[in-house]
């Protein structure tokens, strides 16, 4: 092919016009020519850009990808937007995951500034309403899609619309309380989908595999996962067909769904108050005030990692490819880098923590005094506000999108909608 060197200003429009028939064709197939031109250059001009037409841009070609993709370009940006330097205590990350959490926190969670005053500031702003009440503590509650499923210790298992206009599905099969529920976050699902299957586990020592039946509309435990030998605190999903629990026999057990058979039991591994899996990486919070990551895969029965760090035992956690933070009885949220030995950043809720999740923006935590805390991913224990909706301890939330949902000793569970759509889409997705 020919190849052509273009000035600035030429080249400046010619990428205009890249991302503009990018938008209006998403089939079009773009080959750029871009060999001749100093890579500086092109960062520069990408410098210029505005942030969602940067990632149009990405998609363009795979230089332009590598490009966009530069520590450079996001340290830039990063100056340029909040006037300094400071980059993360550990560059977990780098600069490009670093702008990304911070932007998205801005742009989704503080949408609207305050009104002007002496010390002006951005606030949340909620609308919550209750989806429903059980008789008894809610323990655990998962979403996906247009639905949420809630454990409780009145031993039944309910499944909400998230709307609040459908009539809820309630199920029970447990002899004790449902200390928790996982929806497969695997199987696909659309908004207008029935349930997905899902996990539950309780303390009468069993996990119980459900699926719902096209010709009943009801849930059927199909599968009756016995060989725990005290309760079961934890489950969750390593792929559709594998699963992982825990409990107070201080026994982590891996099981395959297809056969409904055990293939795994890692003993001695503490008692267990929540339990996380994602193909061969299994993480666990336990009475013993640690945290512990395991691979499955080795045959050794030693944690490839544990965090320690709390000063009493730890009862939820939260982690994704680049974060773990935890929460215990110490009142502390810890926030770990798996490749540490200390926490990066620690805060204190006042009160001892139930429960936690988070996003690529914002962590949020609730306690046992019934308050709700916010904060910042980007700043690692950065406060950004503290909501109370709960009249008791808040046990149990789990987070999608557009809402928020929380459950706790008052028998409630709570829907938070808080969000709009962020300023890209392609933002959004280019962030996961």
């Amino acid at each position: 092919g020919v190849q052509i060197v273009l000035g600035r200003a030429d080249l400046t429009r010619l990428l205009e016009f890249v991302i503009v028939k990018y938008t209006e064709d998403s089939v079009m197939t773009v080959d750029i020519r871009l060999d001749t031109l100093w890579r500086d250059a092109v960062i520069n001009i990408c410098q210029q850009l505005p942030i969602e037409a940067l990632f149009a841009l990405a998609q363009c070609c795979k230089r332009l990808n590598g490009i966009c993709s530069s520590s450079e370009l996001w340290e830039h940006f990063s100056s340029n937007r909040w006037g300094s330097r400071r980059t993360r205590p550990d560059q977990i990350e780098g600069w490009r995951g670093y702008f990304l959490r911070r932007f998205l926190f801005e742009e989704v969670w503080l949408p609207v500034p305050a009104p002007p005053g002496p010390t002006p500031i951005r606030s949340v702003h909620f609308n919550t309403k209750n989806l429903g009440d059980h008789t008894s503590t809610v323990h655990s509650l998962d979403c996906r899609g247009l639905w949420v499923v809630s454990g409780s210790g009145d031993k039944t298992v309910r499944i909400w619309d998230r709307t609040g206009k459908l009539q809820s599905l309630r199920f029970d099969s447990h002899g004790d309380a449902v200390k928790c529920v996982k929806f497969d976050r695997y199987a696909p699902v659309t908004e207008i989908a029935i349930p997905v299957p899902l996990l539950t586990a309780s303390t009468d020592k069993t996990v119980k595999y459900w699926k719902h039946s096209s010709e009943t509309g009801k849930f059927a435990d199909i599968m009756n996962l016995r060989g725990h030998t005290e309760k079961v605190s934890g489950i969750d999903f390593r792929s559709s067909t594998l699963a992982v629990s825990a409990g107070w026999d201080k026994t982590v057990i891996c099981w395959d769904l297809s056969v409904g058979k055990s293939v795994r039991k890692i003993p001695n591994a503490g008692i267990t108050s929540f339990i996380t899996g994602h193909n061969h990486t299994v993480v666990t919070s336990t009475r013993d005030k640690f945290v512990r990551v395991w691979d499955v895969r080795v045959k050794e029965t030693t944690p490839s990692i544990t965090l320690k760090g709390h000063t009493a035992p730890v009862t939820c956690h939260h982690a994704d490819n680049f974060w773990i933070v935890s929460g215990g009885e110490d009142s502390k949220l810890r926030w770990w880098d798996t490749r540490r030995p200390e926490p990066v950043a620690t805060t204190d809720m006042k009160a001892s923590i139930g429960s936690l999740v988070f996003d690529d923006s914002i962590l949020i935590a609730g306690d046992l005094q019934g308050s709700v805390g916010f904060y910042n991913m980007a700043l690692p224990g950065k406060h950004v506000v503290t909501m109370k909706e709960h009249k008791g301890s808040v046990e149990a939330m789990c987070m999608n999108r557009m809402n928020l949902f929380t459950g706790g000793t008052d028998k409630s569970v709570k829907s938070w909608e808080f969000r709009r759509i962020p300023p890209s889409v392609a933002l959004q997705s280019f962030s996961k």
